[in-house]
């Protein structure tokens, strides 16, 4: 027994550095990378210029996330259109000529890419996206695609652009573009990439057995005794209107704001009212009111007064309410509207987005006061 016992200690202190130095050789013993089912690519940060160079970097992932060593495996690159970008055995990228190029990386059957946009070597470029204005029912989905535009006619595509949306509850969008419908109501999607932005409304309509409603206008500012002609309009689920449709409105608050049962409102008292039309198929959709004192709003004023947008680029306009003393009112309730929606559009937050080249006026109204701003479109 003795005998066996000594045999398995002297066995363990022979084995005990070969284990040893195979740890050591792993990295770290306690966290052994796996094989390599992903490929994280790095290193294009913006736009190149002809003649710019830039190392690639690439890492390694295992199928459940952590680091993998790419040093057992061949990294190949090539690229996609090597007048625009060559890259070398070791991962070196140089811009040539203006465009878009795709790198592609493998490490055997592990593929990834990455985008390679290179300028014109004009100064001014901006973003834009394939759509500016969407309306979608609640659960459908669009992809967005954005591309740079530069004043030398260059169109870049294939931009890795950041999304955001000002409503999740309404539409929310993912990292790759994808916009999907969540509720009933507007949210502008905005992009950026590289210190530009582009932006894009979504009006998302709530469908009820079959039918949608949209309420025109969704906002205004009256004072006591002022009136507003509400319009309904109701969709089939084709998108058809529905000529004729039976519509009822109410009302949240008939002490500020009453509704007959055309969508005439009128106002009574300040405060704030919904008015809520519904589809006979149950489908709804609201108008906020603002009811203001009489005399209450003194002055709007909007700046900045004159705008220049390029289609697909957006803006903030800034809306100050005074009263008839000249004091900064908060609760005025602006309504912001454009002349032609065609040009520019504008959220009820103020962001104007450019859609095709021309002018039009932006116009923010409160309590019977309005001051406008004067916008450009170009290409």
């Amino acid at each position: 027994m003795r005998s066996l016992l000594s045999k398995l200690v002297l066995g363990a202190l022979l084995l005990s550095p070969i284990a040893f130095q195979a740890c050591e050789e792993s990295g770290n013993p306690l966290d052994v990378d796996g094989d390599v089912s992903a490929l994280v690519v790095t290193g294009v940060n913006g736009m190149l210029e002809a003649g710019e160079e830039v190392q690639l970097t690439v890492t390694g992932r295992t199928a459940s996330g952590g680091n993998a060593s790419v040093d057992d495996c061949t990294l190949t690159f090539t690229s996609s259109n090597e007048a625009v970008a060559t890259v070398s055995g070791d991962g070196m990228v140089e811009a040539m000529g203006p465009g878009s190029a795709t790198i592609t990386v493998r490490c055997d059957t592990v593929v990834a890419t990455t985008v390679v946009l290179v300028t014109d070597g004009t100064a001014t470029a901006h973003l834009t996206l394939d759509n500016t204005t969407a309306q979608l029912r609640v659960g459908d989905s669009i992809r967005l695609r954005a591309s740079i535009q530069t004043e030398g006619g260059l169109e870049l595509e294939g931009v890795d652009a950041s999304f955001s949306s000002s409503n999740n509850a309404v539409a929310t969008v993912s990292s790759s573009g994808v916009v999907r419908a969540q509720g009933a109501g507007t949210a502008t999607i905005t992009a950026s990439h590289d210190g530009k932005i582009a932006a894009m409304v979504v009006t998302v309509l709530q469908v009820q057995n079959g039918q949608s409603i949209t309420v025109d206008p969704p906002a205004a500012t009256l004072t006591a005794n002022g009136t507003v002609q509400l319009d309904a309009t109701v969709r089939d689920a084709n998108g058809t209107v529905v000529q004729n449709a039976d519509v009822t409105f109410t009302s949240s608050a008939e002490a500020v704001a009453t509704v007959d049962d055309d969508g005439l409102v009128t106002a009574h008292a300040t405060g704030t009212a919904t008015i809520t039309a519904r589809s006979s198929a149950g489908a709804t959709a609201t108008a906020t009111i603002v009811v203001v004192a009489e005399g209450g709003v003194g002055e709007v004023e909007l700046t900045p007064p004159d705008l220049t947008l390029r289609v697909g680029g957006s803006a903030d306009l800034n809306a100050t309410i005074r009263n008839a003393q000249g004091g900064v009112m908060t609760d005025g309730g602006v309504v912001f509207t454009s002349d032609d929606d065609t040009i520019a559009v504008v959220t009820s937050t103020g962001l104007v987005i450019g859609l095709r080249a021309g002018n039009t006026t932006i116009r923010a109204r409160a309590g019977g006061e309005t001051d406008t701003t004067v916008v450009t479109v170009v290409n």
